[in-house]
């Protein structure tokens, strides 16, 4: 089925969602519809538009302002403009339609729409599952990239099926939906949050109910292939206590299969979502990633 939402209802309390998320930024806001072949996207941008632009890509089972908001909230932006799509198939404002990703769909739309807002060749930024689409965008168009900036990055280290999967993805069929207890949000969420977010519980108990289960297309680790050609600058940074994918093993894959890796650092966040706590470490990550990002500036 095309639509990821299970009903009307559900799509318009996400939206609804979003948009609450988005109020709450303080920072200039604009938005716009993009036409690719694989459909429209809408994209958001946060922060100047004469600054340097930086395309991302978040994570997965979050709306884009909520995900993007460490980002926003820990970087200058009056030196770099955030442009961030809502990926198809992800919740948000484009068609929910879910690209392929064996079939390489989402390097292709990727490369498509940096092409349609003028940004080939920019810097790019991946946090989480949303370093599968920046991999698979290098693989499509190698000189597309200038530098990459891999925060957290999926696709480096083997992970099984955690209780936060379970839930998000919606294979916990002895729940029931309109019956979801906060001590059982939590406990499933342990993998990728250990701190009370009142906006990341709501985030997730609305997911559950209201979006319908992914394919396992993404499970799979980058292989080397994938990265052999690519040459621009390439940063990581990984969350050593990181309960989806540790940063020891993240760094030591990554090293494996991609050429120039001209940053690497592993740092103690607490958990998979610590940059969004207000924590010294999570300050201090976000200025070693806004430090590799900007340095590639002319």
């Amino acid at each position: 089925m095309d639509d990821i939402y299970r009903s009307a209802g559900g799509r318009r309390l996400l939206h609804d969602l979003y948009r609450r998320h988005l109020a709450a930024l303080d920072v200039p806001i604009n938005e716009q519809m993009v036409e690719t072949e694989l459909g429209d996207t809408h994209v958001m941008a946060y922060g100047r538009r004469d600054a340097t632009p930086i395309l991302c890509f978040h994570g997965e089972y979050l709306v884009n302002p909520l995900a993007m908001r460490p980002f926003i909230e820990g970087m200058d932006m009056e030196q770099v403009c955030l442009i961030v799509p809502d990926v198809p198939g992800a919740v948000g404002f484009s068609p929910g339609r879910r690209l392929s990703a064996s079939k390489g769909e989402y390097g292709r739309w990727a490369l498509q729409l940096m092409e349609a807002l003028r940004l080939r060749g920019c810097t790019v930024l991946a946090w989480s599952m949303g370093a599968h689409i920046a991999l698979q965008l290098c693989e499509t168009s190698v000189l597309s990239v200038s530098r990459l900036m891999l925060v957290q990055p999926a696709g480096f280290a083997s992970t099984s099926l955690t209780r936060t999967d379970r839930l998000l993805g919606g294979r916990t069929p002895d729940l029931d939906r309109l019956q979801l207890p906060d001590q059982v949000v939590r406990r499933a969420l342990m993998p990728a949050l250990n701190f009370d977010s009142p906006e990341l519980l709501e985030m997730a108990r609305m997911i559950y109910l209201y979006l319908r289960p992914e394919p396992e297309e993404w499970k799979k680790e980058v292989k080397k292939k994938v990265m052999q050609k690519f040459r621009a600058p390439v940063g990581i940074v990984a969350c050593k206590s990181d309960g989806l994918f540790p940063g020891d093993e993240v760094v030591k894959q990554a090293r494996r299969v991609i050429p120039f890796i001209e940053m690497s650092r592993v740092v103690d966040l607490g958990c998979h979502c610590g940059l969004f706590a207000d924590t010294d470490a999570s300050r201090e990550t976000i200025a070693v990633i806004s430090d590799f990002l900007l340095r590639g500036k002319d």
